[in-house]
């Protein structure tokens, strides 16, 4: 959901999508990102420490948090209270 909407956004900007992260699907989800045109505007980190993560909090505009299953969401009250501004599903 994430790739498909920032598609455009990629073809009007120089924005940059960082995905952080590992799954059993990134195989998937990069071969959508290239489907769609946006493998240079997207960036797949892979799993990074606590501490890798906080240093990419600091250095990014904003963070999106679109999962519609999952039931933590921590990550979302460690952006905001490094300021950082969230965009995240209901």
């Amino acid at each position: 959901m994430l790739r498909e909407t920032f598609a455009p956004v990629a073809a009007q900007t120089d924005a940059v999508l960082e995905i952080i992260g590992d799954g059993h699907i990134r195989g998937e989800l990069e071969a959508q990102t290239a489907r769609l045109g946006i493998d240079r505007s997207v960036v797949f980190s892979g799993w990074l420490s606590q501490k890798e993560c906080a240093l990419k909090m600091q250095e990014a505009d904003a963070m999106v948090f679109p999962s519609l299953r999952e039931c933590g969401g921590a990550v979302v009250m460690e952006a905001m209270a490094v300021g950082l501004p969230v965009i995240a599903t209901n």
